[in-house]
């Protein structure tokens, strides 16, 4: 693998700013690459020699949003929290103000057809930050077992996880979705909060999720 230089570092973190400020402005699926080029004031011809194509580029952006969500994950296990709260504010994570705009990114990311045109340097680099983020929940649950916190067995545990994996999914092509505030009409009666409450407190937990749990949760988010 070619090593990169500084200069050209900087300036793919520049290309990367700016076409997240368009698909911010107007949306992941009208994105071109030629408003990037106009937006960073270059030739297409440079940004090939970037990204090799649209899919490179939308695995790199799921790459840094992963590697940002990692500071905050880190940061939510050392907040004082009961550890069911702790897991409920990890899965709300991606849905957080700050990063609404990535969610449908990294949906489209993950899609197999997306990431298998992205070259293997963008694979790299994105599975470079998804394995410790899904390392990180794993032996955060496991932690809670051997605690004596999470009484559930390992396949309810299993189970709970792939749920509420296949609930971020659903959430994260809604664009719109709000967490914290009003409910998205797709998603009434119950909020996201709501729903992953429910399936999380379907676990045993020697502390289970209560109504005093959102306060807490809340206060967490607004701390990131």
């Amino acid at each position: 693998m070619q090593v990169k230089s500084e200069k050209f570092k900087r300036r793919e973190e520049l290309l990367l700013n700016a076409a997240d400020q368009i698909i911010k402005e107007e949306g992941l699926i009208s994105f071109r690459f030629s408003q990037l080029a106009k937006r960073a004031n270059c030739s297409m011809g440079t940004l090939y020699s970037y990204f090799i194509n649209k899919e490179d580029l939308l695995v790199s952006l799921m790459a840094k949003e992963t590697q940002r969500l990692l500071v905050m994950h880190t940061s939510v296990l050392c907040m004082k929290l009961r550890p069911a709260e702790t897991w409920l504010t990890l899965n709300l994570l991606p849905f957080i103000s700050p990063n609404r705009f990535s969610t449908s990114i990294s949906v489209l990311a993950e899609l197999p057809q997306i990431s298998a045109s992205a070259s293997e340097e963008r694979q790299e680099q994105l599975r470079k930050q998804l394995i410790p983020f899904c390392q990180g929940t794993k032996r955060f649950l496991q932690r809670a077992k051997l605690q004596g916190e999470l009484l559930s067995s390992d396949e309810q545990i299993a189970l709970c996880r792939n749920t509420v994996l296949c609930i971020q999914r659903g959430a994260m092509a809604l664009s719109t979705t709000l967490i914290l505030e009003e409910e998205p009409a797709s998603l009434k009666p119950i909020p996201l909060y709501n729903i992953l409450f429910e399936v999380i407190n379907n676990l045993q937990w020697q502390h289970p999720l209560d109504n005093t749990s959102h306060t807490r949760i809340e206060s967490a988010l607004s701390q990131l």
